[in-house]
């Protein structure tokens, strides 16, 4: 990819340095915190037995459209924010830009709705096996028992699930998650480099490159690079920021 002047009618790429695997959790932690709280409320306010579907119902709608507005629309309207993330000063954005609603809910339907219905399924089976039950004390004809079995089983999924996704970024060489790498998403710094104190456009460039040739008058004339050239810069470009934990993103 290649860097496009920043003017009013270009494209404008900065380089963000990726947010580091700590920072993220403990971002996210902060955000389940947060969107579990009226949840737990509701829990504590409805009491559900066994045979009430409709209270049960309610509860799980209320959930979903928790984690929904939470995860997915409030991302979608605060361009990428969310309330863990503005406390840790990052954000999560497309590589074109601020991430679009539909790439926002598939995100969150592999991290947050897939292990949500996990759990849900795992609690409607043990309802309906206590319901099919007897009434006996025996756990094992009551089917507490079997119960118990599922749900346990559900959450032994959805603690794997988090723990091989975990595991999965954390040996990925650029600690990016499988689906943020399809969906081309980043969780970055929110300031860009070119706008930080004393940013300095060619420290990194070498000073005996520097030096080496003048422009005009010397070897490297302007507008004499052939496609494969330029396919070599744009791959040296790519690795390095590779190299140094950043990306290219559009901020126009």
């Amino acid at each position: 990819m290649h860097k496009q002047k920043t003017n009013e009618n270009t494209n404008a790429y900065k380089t963000y340095t990726k947010t580091s695997l700590k920072i993220i959790f403990f971002a996210r932690m902060i955000d389940i915190i947060l969107v579990s709280i009226i949840p737990a409320i509701l829990v504590s306010l409805i009491k559900i037995d066994s045979n009430q579907w409709i209270k049960f119902m309610i509860l799980m709608i209320a959930s979903f459209s928790c984690l929904f507005l939470y995860f997915v629309f409030i991302p979608w309207l605060c361009k990428g924010n969310t309330l863990g993330k503005l406390i840790w000063n990052i954000r999560l954005r497309s590589k074109e830009n601020y991430a679009k609603f539909w790439q926002l809910f598939l995100r969150e339907l592999w991290f947050i709705f897939i292990p949500w219905m996990i759990i849900t399924v795992g609690q409607i089976i043990a309802i309906l096996i206590m319901l099919n039950g007897n009434h006996s004390d025996d756990p094992t004809k009551n089917g507490l028992i079997p119960s118990q079995l599922i749900v346990n089983l559900m959450y032994t999924i959805f603690l794997l699930w988090f723990l091989i996704n975990g595991i999965s970024i954390g040996v990925q060489e650029d600690h990016q998650a499988g689906i943020d790498m399809k969906l081309n998403l980043f969780v970055i710094n929110k300031i860009a480099i070119e706008d930080r104190k004393h940013f300095d456009p060619m420290k990194n460039i070498n000073d005996e490159a520097k030096n080496k040739y003048h422009v005009h008058l010397k070897e490297l004339h302007p507008g004499q690079l052939s496609e494969e050239n330029l396919q070599k810069i744009s791959e040296l470009d790519d690795n390095y920021h590779r190299k140094n934990n950043e990306v290219e993103i559009n901020d126009n």
